[in-house]
């Protein structure tokens, strides 16, 4: 497949109609599903405020001020989210692990929601800002890469968006102008790539818990206690190699984990 940049695209097609109906035509097209639009680079950032993460644990805000809540504080969570939050302001913003991807990687198919809520978006630049903000009210279709962007640790993560080299399908664009050439203008820069570029597949979440709860299903069940979350976690992420030859990053093999104790301590 060959990319070209999002404002050689313009140009190309500018040629037959007015610059501005021709990003709103796309624009349709990436919401309509038929056009797909590409980042050659990227950075998908969930946070959230000190507070929500706090506000999950009562006995927290139960505790005095001081040594009592450190405590509890480190008691409900890991040594790593513990230190940031003791000391913390509940207004304070708390980052996740990044999705990011840079020039040397594969670019990323994303999806129409990203453009939808865009706070900026310069097609001239190739760049995309957003601050998506929770609750997602549009899923699918208009995100249908959550899994693969919008994974996070948090139950109510918001996401910072910045992404570049926005591009498109050479072929693609070509298609929407048959009597002209889009590689005979010189001033069109396509971007060779020689493996397929395609909707990322969903994770088999599904897959994963199926096999937690065949795990269940044996005398000595999944893990319990202390600990028991990251046992869980591991056992996904193996699940994941074994099926995939790949695995999830890890916040969002802990979103789902989390789910998953939250299910048992319920059944509990």
């Amino acid at each position: 497949m060959k990319l070209v940049s999002s404002a050689d695209a313009l140009d190309f097609l500018s040629k037959s109609a007015p610059r501005a109906w021709v990003k709103r035509m796309l624009l349709w097209m990436i919401f309509d599903g038929p056009l797909t639009p590409y980042f050659t680079n990227g950075r998908v950032t969930p946070y959230t405020h000190v507070g929500e993460i706090l506000g999950q644990v009562a006995e927290i805000y139960k505790a005095d001020q001081g040594p009592a809540r450190d405590k509890v504080i480190r008691d409900s969570f890991d040594a790593e989210i513990a230190d940031r939050l003791i000391g913390a302001n509940i207004l304070d913003l708390y980052f996740d692990t990044p999705i990011e991807w840079g020039d040397g990687d594969e670019p990323h198919a994303m999806s129409a929601g990203f453009l939808i809520l865009a706070d900026e978006l310069d097609w001239e630049a190739g760049k995309l800002s957003a601050d998506i903000l929770y609750p997602l009210t549009m899923r699918e279709p208009f995100f249908w890469d959550d899994d693969e962007h919008l994974g996070s640790e948090f139950e109510r993560a918001n996401f910072k968006v910045e992404l570049g080299g926005f591009c498109f399908d050479k072929d693609a664009i070509e298609m929407m102008l048959p009597t002209s050439d889009l590689g005979a203008l010189s001033d069109l820069r396509s971007l060779p790539h020689s493996s397929p570029i395609g909707r990322p597949p969903k994770w088999d979440w599904e897959g994963a818990f199926a096999y937690l709860a065949s795990i269940a299903q044996h005398p000595d069940g999944l893990p319990t206690g202390t600990g028991a979350q990251a046992q869980i976690e591991k056992l996904i992420a193996e699940w994941f190699v074994q099926e995939t030859s790949d695995s999830p990053v890890t916040s969002q093999i802990r979103q789902r984990a989390q789910k998953m104790m939250k299910l048992l301590d319920r059944k509990g």
